[in-house]
């Protein structure tokens, strides 16, 4: 059984702002392990196991599962140019592991659930390394600012499905220094194999976006406040620079 309620001493790295009693994960990005530490950190389980794999019992489902799709994005187009499967796909998931769920232990206690589950979203990165700058359709159409909003926009449909689906504890995290991945340092150095450095043209974006996404979230939680949401984002791009600036502080 799950805990009816989080001991301090086991909440979430952002139990500041966000505290859940049920702990159901629901990733967008497969190479986020934050839910898995999250989960084995509560003694919930190792690890978070992806809704696909037919062998999981209910036990299982209950206790969180994974609807990741690696490579996905906001923009339809994202999921299109790396042939994985797109977002409105895996919200198709989700509908389905309610079904799933409300014939094995009820609609209301699956209700309940999904009420009380925390929703672990990671997704965007995709949009732009394997779309906005990589493949000249979207930068042809738009300026970073411009494609962000878009990307904001699409990012808020999603947020009002889970909405609609009864889903009330959602955290969302922000994007990482992209220009310090090693990809992008390597097609962008003058010698890549000597001049290993982040490249902050591309780091930019992400800065951008992560303050207009936690002024989104912001509002959509005051927005859904009346019907008990908690919707929280989650820093990463903060703690991955400092790791980066000063490795030995972290155990190098």
């Amino acid at each position: 059984m799950l805990r009816s309620e989080t001991p301090s001493s086991h909440r979430t790295p952002f139990s500041t702002q966000l505290s859940f009693p049920y702990h159901q994960v629901f990733e967008s990005n497969s190479t986020c392990s934050i839910p898995h530490m999250i989960i084995k950190h509560l003694g919930i389980k190792e690890a978070v196991p992806p809704y696909s794999d037919k062998r999981l019992g209910v036990e299982e489902l209950r206790t969180g599962v994974s609807f990741a799709s690696a490579g996905t994005g906001f923009d339809p187009l994202t999921s299109q140019l790396t042939n994985v499967i797109p977002l409105s796909k895996l919200v198709e998931y989700f509908k389905e592991y309610q079904q799933k769920m409300g014939a094995t232990i009820g609609k209301a206690q699956t209700q309940n659930l999904i009420n009380q589950a925390l929703f672990f979203v990671s997704i965007g990165s995709n949009d732009f390394i394997e779309n906005y700058k990589l493949v000249p359709i979207r930068s042809l159409n738009y300026t970073v600012s411009a494609y962000i909003d878009f990307l904001l926009q699409h990012a808020q449909q999603f947020l009002q499905e889970l909405l609609d689906e009864g889903v009330r504890k959602i955290a969302v995290t922000g994007l990482g220094p992209l220009g310090c991945l090693p990809s992008i340092i390597t097609v962008h150095s003058e010698n890549a194999f000597s001049k290993r450095e982040c490249v902050d043209s591309i780091s930019s974006m992400a800065r951008e976006f992560n303050v207009k996404i936690q002024k989104q979230l912001k509002a959509t939680q005051n927005k859904f406040a009346n019907l008990g949401s908690r919707i929280g984002y989650v820093e990463v791009y903060k703690p991955t620079m400092d790791i980066l600036l000063r490795p030995k502080s972290h155990g190098e």
